[in-house]
């Protein structure tokens, strides 16, 4: 499965996995979530997922994960 990134998602993505970790670890989460076909998560469209304050707007596209943006 390929896996894509908006410039502000990879931004936020990268920035944190050199800090802390938690955003970038729960984006991971998800990530498996969907390879592995897990069906709260894994039909195809738009999604949004929320952490405490955070949210990852996602969408799934047959073969393609697109993290569109990490707020």
């Amino acid at each position: 499965m390929f896996i894509q990134f908006s410039d502000q998602a990879w931004s936020v993505y990268s920035d944190d996995a050199e800090k802390d970790g938690v955003i970038s670890q729960y984006v991971n989460y998800i990530i498996e979530k969907i390879r592995n076909g897990d069906d709260w998560i894994s039909s195809t469209g738009v999604k949004s997922r929320q952490v405490g304050d955070l949210s990852i707007n996602y969408e799934i596209i047959e073969d393609r994960i697109i993290i569109k943006s990490i707020v």
